[in-house]
């Protein structure tokens, strides 16, 4: 691939699951958005029309969920899996469509984290290889836009810890704003997110 060459990000596709969340007769739709981090419940009016959107945070990358009465309480709850995250989100539903905040827990061990996060001006990015393995780990913008490569070289069995100044390619600053880290081996990929706030001191 060229230097220049952009890679876009494709969209997640939001996963919907289907419920009479505040009892009242109607289908109602709750929605996992992984691009906004949050979860979306979306009372129906029985028409096959809906009300406004009502968002609960969720952690990072929500990508699917399904429901179910957890606390055994008789109300419907929601269980969200975070692909970017690697954690559950699980809202308790207290009746009348309304859920407590999201309890989240952890799922899996990544290969590759990030702190602190947010940052500035400077990161630190913490991965891991579990075999010795050809290793790419970029920074991308959040239109996909390539903003500094970081690590591309072979790496032996073992645990790594680099940085990031905040700089792009060109050893510019990069803007305020969310930003990937992208880890690429042979047959495996993860990607976080991060977000670099830069502060501005007023005399």
């Amino acid at each position: 691939m060229g230097g220049g060459q952009e890679v876009k990000q494709r969209a997640k596709t939001p996963s919907v699951n289907v419920g009479d969340f505040n009892e009242d007769g109607h289908l109602d739709l709750a929605v996992a958005n992984g691009n906004s981090d949050n979860v979306s419940i979306i009372f129906g009016f029985g028409n096959g029309t809906f009300r406004f959107p009502i968002n609960y945070d969720a952690d990072d990358g929500p990508n699917s969920i399904t429901t179910g009465d957890f606390d055994e309480n008789g109300y419907t709850d929601l269980a969200v899996s975070n692909g970017n995250s690697d954690s559950l989100s699980i809202f308790l539903g207290v009746g009348g469509g309304i859920f407590d905040s999201a309890v989240n827990y952890k799922t899996g061990n990544s290969p590759i984290s990030v702190y602190p996060n947010p940052f500035n001006p400077i990161t630190n990015i913490k991965f891991s290889i579990p075999e010795a393995s050809h290793i790419n780990i970029t920074v991308y913008d959040v239109i996909g836009r390539k903003t500094k490569v970081l690590v591309d070289s072979d790496l032996n069995e073992d645990e790594y810890i680099i940085t990031w100044d905040g700089k792009n390619s060109d050893g510019e600053h990069a803007e305020s704003g969310v930003y990937f880290v992208r880890m690429t081996a042979t047959g495996f990929a993860a990607t976080r997110k991060m977000i670099l706030l830069r502060y501005v001191i007023k005399d």
